[in-house]
Formats: C-alpha cells, structure tokens, sequence
C-alpha cells in the first residue's frame, strides 16, 4: 500500500505538473472566464483518462503525465498571449476576412442555441455549413455549454478548443514512438513534436485543423502500434467518419489506414482480412455516399473560389514562379516548401503587438525546427538506403509523400500537418539507428551556416529589389 501511495506522489509532485496546477489556477484569475477554466479541467481529465488507460509501466506512465503536463502548460501560455494579443488589436482581428473570426461568431450562434439538438441538426443533419459541419458542432458545443452551464461563451474558451488536440495529441505521439523505437528517450521526442511541430502552430486560433490532425495522429498509432483486428478496425473506421464532417478529402483518404493495417499486420492471412473489409465498406460506403453527394456542389464552387483567391495570394514572390514550374518539378518543389517554411519570420513580420510579437518568435522556432528534421531525415534516407528502413516506416514516408502530392493543387501547411508524424517518427527511428557519426556531428553546424546565409541573401535580395 505503501509503495503505491508513493509511487502516485511521484506522479503529482512534478515540477510540470505544479506549473500546469499554477497556471490552472491563473487562468480564470486573468480571464474571468470559469468556463475556460472547466474546460482546462477537463482537457487534464482526458488526459490522465487516456495516459492510465493506455500505458501501464509506471515509469514510463509519469514521463507521459510529465509531458502531458508540461505541454499542457505551454499551451495555456499560448492561449493566454493569443488572448492578450487578440484585446490588443481587435479591430483586426474582428475582420469578416479572418477565419479565425468567423468560427468565433459560429461559435456565437451555439451560445445563442435554445437546445443541443438543434446544434447537432443545423451542422450535420441539414449541414448548413457545407464541409465543416462537424468542426461547426464542435465550437458551438462549447460556446453552448459555456453560456447554458458557466458564464457564457469566451474567446479564451474557444482558443482552448484548438489547443485541446495538441495537448492530448502529445500522449499519442509518445505512444507512437514508444512503441515503434523501444529503448529510446520517448519522453525528449515526443517533447520535441509536442512544442516545436507545425501541429502547434495548427492548435493555435479557431479552426479545425488541429483537431483533424490529432485525429490523424490516432489513426497512425493504431496503424503502427495496434494488432490488426474488429475493435481497431472498428475504431479507425470511426475516426475516418468523424473526418468527412471535418474536411472531406482527409476523411476519404482516412479509411486508407484501414487498408494499411490490413497489409501490415496480417502477413499469410492477408488476402482474408482484406476480404473481410468489404463488411464495414458496404456498411459505411451509403453514408459516405450520401455525405458525399450532399456537399460535393457547394464545395465545388467553394474550392473553386479558394484556388482564385490561392492563385491571387501566389501572384508576387516565390509562389508565382513556383506554380509556373512544369508538373514533376513543380510538385517536388511543393513538398520541399511546405516543410521548408520560409522566411520563417512571416509570423512575426505579421505580429502588431507585444504579445504577437512572443507567438511570432515561437512559429519562427518552429518553423527552423521542422525545416531542420525535414532535411535531416532526406539526408539520413539517401545515406542509409530505404532498404533499411522497416515495412512500416517505409509505408509510412509514402504515405507522407503521398498525402502532399494530393494536396498540390492547393496546398497549403495546415492541409497537410496531419501527416508530419510519418516523417518524424522515421527521423527518430533513423536518428537513434542508423545515425552515421559523421553526420551527427557535422549536420547541425552544415544546417545551421546553411541556413543563416540563406535567410541572410534572403534579406539583402529583398532589399535590393524593395
């Protein structure tokens, strides 16, 4: 009993779990909203829910409360700054122009709602919104809790909403890389995705990429970590559902996954289960016919306007050259940009505040980051061959290519984020295994001059042609 009392005071009495109760704490203090704070209460509850339901090892179980908590505390800080950074300038921000702005007025609507059940009927039933009826049900579900159980529908509220992927995203990717790189510091990697990814980026405003993402990072773990049979496929099959009321292109390649398990994990009775699929196909094939078909106008004339406006955003800089490149080349060069963010400082250059200007410093750390794992992990394939990569890993850098090219006719980062796990996870893998001793010790400083001459022409260039 003893022992087990002691064990939970490890658990609790974490530097990262005090910072996350102190910030708690604050939260509602600053904002005045203590329907942000239950939510914050809740987002620790699932968290703690899915880390005592999925890792058993004790040691490993307060590294995964460890980073979840940590994580937890780094987005409460981003969320409180994107508040801040949002009074400072509303003007701006409230700007019929700014997605962001629009789900938050959304979001209104389900404050405003009389019942639940009219939420749910207005956004999939009768799927007013078109594509995003299930990203509309989630932001009004808040805002209809906050205002029906709290003191109403906040901005802060909604922030939280975004960011809530990201932090119990962080305990899938641990899992992930626990399970497909034993003997590793899943703890530092997993750190690393969970605060220096493009996911974060993704998690910040109001949109519905992040939660698309984190349900990406799902069907991965299940893909890679889990035995192929009913109750995954079940679940996965769920998952993909879930997408096609959150953007229907990624809800469709979804179900892909369920293919992948198959072809992975059945080996000799491979063909059987892939049979067997055709079951859970004719069962969900009508509805996702009917979703279908129910949208495909409205998004047509929709998609057709957001290439225009693409097209017009692309009309001076580096884009317009980019999509004047010859098919081939011009998709390489897509997938080499949309990991290669550059300038990274585009954020900042954006940021008319103080606080924007701390958030434009942390997307510039992100965005050298993930510039830095995307070319490290070229480098270790071409050094090492894909011939030593396993089955999985090497699926799974096809299915990151593959996923890209699919999004070229309109590409854009928070499209495709959804799919950086498949190559982070392969960079670990290669980091930790097959890591040349001379590139471990030359790439960084190679990457690092690179880099910094390359932002350095980038300025002088500009101000030559300014």
């Amino acid at each position: 009993m003893g022992s087990v009392i002691q064990k939970d005071s490890e658990i609790v009495f974490q530097p990262s779990n005090l910072l996350a109760l102190l910030l708690l704490v604050t939260l509602p203090i600053l904002t005045g909203s203590v329907a942000s704070f239950a939510f914050a209460l809740f987002i620790c509850f699932m968290g703690g829910v899915t880390i005592l339901c999925s890792v058993k090892n004790q040691q490993k179980r307060i590294l995964c409360f460890n980073l979840f908590f940590l994580t937890f505390s780094v987005y409460i800080v981003l969320v409180l700054l994107q508040w801040l950074d949002t009074n400072a300038s509303f003007s701006l921000f409230s700007n019929t122009d700014n997605d962001h702005y629009m789900f938050w007025l959304h979001s209104e609507d389900g404050a405003k709602a009389t019942t639940w059940s009219k939420i749910f009927e207005d956004t999939i039933k009768e799927n007013i919104y078109v594509e995003n009826g299930g990203y509309y049900l989630y932001i009004q579900t808040l805002g209809y809790i906050g205002y029906s159980w709290f003191d109403g529908n906040h901005i802060v509220l909604q922030y939280l909403g975004t960011a809530f992927p990201g932090i119990i995203g962080s305990v899938f990717v641990f899992l992930l890389i626990d399970k497909l790189c034993p003997n590793v510091n899943s703890y530092k990697y997993s750190l690393y995705y969970a605060l220096l990814s493009p996911m974060v980026i993704e998690c910040m405003g109001i949109h519905r990429d992040g939660l698309i993402a984190l349900l990406y990072i799902i069907l991965i773990y299940l893909w890679q970590a889990k035995d192929f049979k009913i109750s995954v496929v079940f679940v996965q099959a769920l998952v993909a559902f879930v997408l096609l009321y959150l953007r229907i292109e990624h809800g469709l390649f979804a179900f892909i996954f369920i293919l992948l398990s198959a072809y992975t994990h059945t080996k000799k009775t491979r063909y059987i289960f892939l049979s067997l699929l055709i079951i859970p196909v004719i069962i969900y094939g009508s509805l996702i016919y009917n979703l279908v078909t129910t949208v495909f106008d409205a998004t047509t004339s929709y998609y057709e306007l957001r290439g225009e406006e693409a097209l017009q955003e692309v009309n001076s800089g580096l884009g317009r050259y980019v999509y004047q490149l010859p098919p081939v080349i011009k998709q390489i060069v897509q997938v080499i940009l949309v990991n290669v963010q550059f300038p990274p400082w585009v954020y900042l250059e954006k940021s008319l505040t103080l606080y924007g200007f701390f958030l434009g410093i942390f997307v510039l750390i992100i965005n050298v980051f993930w510039s830095y794992i995307f070319i490290y992990t070229l480098v270790l394939i071409h050094k090492i061959g894909f011939r030593k990569l396993p089955p999985k890993l090497l699926l799974s850098f096809f299915i990151f290519l593959l996923f890209i090219v699919l999004n070229t006719s309109n590409l854009t980062l928070r499209r495709v984020v959804c799919v950086f796990p498949c190559l982070y996870i392969i960079w670990v893998y290669i980091k930790e295994f097959y890591n040349p001793k001379y590139i471990r010790s030359a790439f960084p400083k190679i990457f690092g001059l690179s880099y910094l001459g390359l932002c350095i022409l980038y300025v002088l260039l500009k101000l030559n042609y300014s």
